[in-house]
């Protein structure tokens, strides 16, 4: 993500979450909304230089980053949202993009990718789009909820939607 001058130039009101890889440290990266919150670095993660400026190349077993959650500014419950994010796996495989909430319970929010798609988990209700092999490739992938519908995004084009009936526990920690 490029930020210029501290501000992420595509943020919009009410952002609750940006992180940008610009002026990363070694073990933390900072979060460019209002709220502030800043993100732990776990296991083995590192800055890249790459079409975007910088990134995080995150090794695929145990590198993340992780963010408590600054006054409860996540949505939980049935609360609106968008998750966007650029990236470039290596190799495809379940991995899990983002995630909060409670596993236990079915009450997580969770994006992810598979050998041969990305998907969205929603208490438990899986949203999928198959995009095939994008080992190697730059992907924008996002996911959104106004409340009713939940909508997948595959390069800028809406891919599948449908209504779940979300109950996502309050997140305490945001793993990324």
């Amino acid at each position: 993500v490029k930020l210029d001058g501290g501000t992420h130039k595509y943020m919009v009101a009410n952002t609750k979450l940006c992180l940008g890889f610009e002026g990363v440290s070694s073990t933390s990266v900072d979060d460019y909304s209002d709220n502030r919150a800043t993100g732990s670095f776990s296991g083995s993660l590192s800055r890249v230089d790459d079409i975007f400026d910088k990134a995080m190349l995150f090794d695929g077993s145990t590198g993340y980053i992780y963010i408590t959650n600054p006054a409860n500014t996540i949505p939980s419950g049935s609360g609106v949202f968008t998750i966007d994010c650029v990236i470039r796996p290596d190799t495809m495989g379940n991995e899990t993009i983002i995630s909060y909430g409670s596993n236990a319970n079915n009450q997580a929010n969770i994006f992810y990718i598979t050998a041969n798609s990305v998907g969205h988990d929603f208490s438990g209700s899986a949203l999928t789009y198959t995009t095939g092999d994008i080992s190697g490739v730059w992907s924008y992938i996002a996911v959104t909820f106004d409340g009713t519908t939940r909508t997948l995004y595959y390069n800028g084009t809406s891919v599948a939607t449908d209504s779940p009936s979300p109950d996502v526990a309050s997140p305490s920690v945001i793993h990324i």
